[in-house]
């Protein structure tokens, strides 16, 4: 009779010493996952130790496991008695619970009635309540170890072991505040919650800690750099296993008090904070999801779209991050730290609306070959993290734009969406592109119109001193893109696709470019398209770090004319313009920076057009000489130069409002 996949839990009578503390080492996948694809063999072998601090608010193991050989006479050595004994499968593995003067071990055994069968996966889910309570009622557990049972010579391999949540368990949020300091040591105490706090010289440790229900946990740590380290310097916060939740080593330049936050995995039972260089003054663990609102949008036109969603602002070095010798994607190796919903609930509440998220793809593309042809999507695990900052904005009831940033960016390592080409090998740019935007549109088949999608970002073909000619293939290529993505959109066969909002784009966004060459695509769908610029110009007083810092009248003038044109050309489409990004850089010019922003909203709300336009600035998270960083990424609050900026742009973009005051 075949026993695959039948649960046993046989608990039964063993002492053990321990002295079994040595052996084999287990690996962890994820924070619930504790072994995946362990072979171990032998009798009385050590596995791990699972300490109560890091099973806190789980209820159970849940063992896979299958024999892989099976003992040749059938017998093993009595380690207690030292007499051959017939080898019993129902003791192949034992869990044995033992308290903080290394007593105990008492055997859970767990295995398989009669002779197993080679290859077949067994399934055992024990209860850690169970396994404690061979201790006896009045002894505190301190861990459990997991080892082989009186098996002789059998050979098996753990196929996973993993928690399994008690969802019964409360969460609970904590507030901690104190003075320590790392090398030193210090205090710090609980004032609120249910988890515990100790802590050495070295490190702080949480430990108990149950988020298990929260929907995004989240710890804040505030420390006071009494002198500035002139440094990069450790912040870190470390998981069950020891490691990094994020990699922090942020350059500190400045003295003061600073928060830093971290979102971590609600299976996450244990955390350990590393802090160099400062004085660790308090810790709070909260869920947060302020801002959470229930609000969809639907059925609606791209104009209508474009007339609600405000002002908007991009998360610009961030998910388009590549680094320059790999060509990998890598959210903070531009120097900003990763983002978490704190900043973009800043964002919302100095007006924003819609936030428009720079993604870049190319080392996350995964191809396989399907009929003798290449095929591709995106890896699961970045797709999971564009959701969870999409949802950051999403959530609270905020426009989103994702894009295709930096496949196709100048200089970039790894650049494949290049326009330059043609025949089969442009062919194959855009079955990849399509075949990228697919999964892409099918993974956030769920979302409303509150989610946009934008095909591409700047693509040209790297010479910025000339124009192509009215007659480039450069032009066909640009709306050859166009076309695809609107189509593998489209195509997907989901109602939420077919109603979502997707902005196409000239040359190099360029507005001169847009009106030569831009040919609208074809779209099954009715009045969802709106056109993409941008708007760095003129080039001395926006981008050029040699340049003028000096805002001119005739800046005005060369806007109104810009926003004109397209306004009129978009008008003829039937589209709304989204200028996706816009900003003056930092020449320590506050005033004529925040004149430029406030002049260029104005004429893009007042074109005599009609048309609406949408208009995104570009933060590059940089708050000092040269950057265009509205909000400090590291304590997520908007900077006072930043504040001025918002504040202009919010006047040009109420210009019609503020009139009518």
């Amino acid at each position: 009779m075949s026993l695959k996949k039948k649960l046993l839990s046989v608990v039964s009578a063993l002492a053990l010493g321990a002295t079994c503390l040595t052996g084999l080492t287990a690996s962890a996948a994820d924070a619930n996952t504790l072994i995946e694809n362990l072979d171990v063999s032998g009798g009385y072998s050590y596995i791990d130790t699972y300490y109560t601090s890091t099973y806190y608010a789980k209820s159970a193991f849940e063992i896979q496991y299958k024999y892989t050989s099976l003992d040749g006479d059938g017998k093993y050595t009595d380690r207690d008695t030292n007499e051959e004994t017939a080898i019993d499968y129902s003791d192949t593995f034992e869990f044995l619970a033992f308290d903080t003067n290394w007593s105990g071990w008492t055997a859970t055994k767990v295995g398989v009635s009669g002779t197993p069968e080679a290859g077949t996966v067994y399934t055992a889910t024990v209860s850690i309540s169970a396994i404690e309570a061979t201790l006896g009622d009045s002894v505190t557990p301190y861990g459990i170890n997991l080892e082989t049972g009186r098996i002789g010579d059998t050979a098996v391999t753990i196929v996973s072991l993993k928690y399994v949540n008690d969802t019964s368990a409360e969460s609970s949020s904590l507030e901690a505040s104190g003075s320590w300091v790392k090398g030193t040591g210090g205090t710090m105490s609980v004032s609120s919650g249910s988890a515990t706090v100790t802590f050495d010289e070295w490190k702080i440790d949480i430990s108990e800690l149950c988020v298990y229900s929260f929907t995004n946990p989240t710890i804040d740590v505030t420390v006071n750099y009494e002198t500035a380290p002139n440094d990069y310097v450790q912040a870190e916060i470390l998981d069950n296993q020891g490691n990094p939740i994020v990699s922090n080593y942020p350059y500190v330049s400045e003295s003061g008090e600073v928060t830093y936050t971290t979102e971590f995995d609600s299976d996450l039972t244990a955390l350990s904070l590393c802090y160099d260089s400062c004085t660790v003054t308090a810790i709070k663990i909260y869920d947060n999801t302020d801002g959470n609102t229930e609000y969809s949008v639907s059925g609606k036109s791209a104009t209508e779209i474009a007339n609600d969603m405000g002002m908007a602002w991009n998360l610009g070095n961030a998910l388009d991050c590549v680094n320059s010798e790999t060509g990998k994607v890598d959210e903070t190796c531009w120097g900003n730290p990763v983002t978490t919903k704190k900043l973009i609930q800043a964002v919302k509440e100095q007006g924003f609306n819609t936030i428009r998220i720079p993604i870049s793809y190319l080392d996350k593309i995964v191809e396989s070959t399907e009929n003798g042809s290449a095929t591709y999507t995106v890896d699961d695990d970045y797709l999971a993290r564009i959701k969870q900052v999409v949802d950051y904005a999403y959530d609270m009831g905020m426009y989103v734009v994702i894009d295709m940033h930096n496949d196709g960016g100048e200089g970039v390592t790894g650049k494949w969406l290049d326009i330059t080409k043609s025949g089969d090998e442009f062919t194959e740019i855009v079955n990849k592109f399509s075949d990228v935007w697919t999964d892409i549109a099918t993974y956030f088949a769920d979302y409303d119109q509150k989610l946009i999608f934008e095909g591409f970002n700047e693509l040209m073909n790297g010479d910025y001193s000339t124009t192509p000619a009215e007659d480039s293939y450069l032009y066909t290529n640009i709306n050859t893109l166009n076309n695809a993505f609107v189509s593998a959109v489209r195509s997907t066969g989901d109602d939420a696709n077919d109603d979502r909002i997707l902005i196409v784009a000239g040359y190099n966004t360029d507005i001169d470019c847009t009106i030569t060459g831009f040919k609208a695509p074809e779209d099954s769908s009715t009045n969802k398209l709106m056109l993409s610029v941008h708007y760095y110009s003129p080039y001395d007083f926006v981008l050029n770090e040699s340049g003028t810092s000096s805002y001119e009248e005739s800046y005005t003038t060369s806007m109104e004319s810009s926003i004109e044109n397209i306004c009129g050309f978009a008008a003829d489409l039937g589209m709304p313009v989204f200028i996706g990004e816009y900003s003056p850089i930092d020449k320590n010019n506050t005033n004529d920076r925040t004149a430029y922003c406030y002049n260029l909203n104005k004429c893009a709300v007042t074109n005599t057009s009609g048309v609406t336009v949408v208009l995104a600035y570009w933060d590059n998270g940089v708050t000092s000489t040269y950057g265009s960083g509205l909000f400090n990424r590291t304590t997520n609050v908007a900077t006072d130069t930043g504040k001025d900026i918002i504040s202009q742009i919010s006047a040009g973009y109420n210009y019609y409002e503020e009139e009518e005051e």
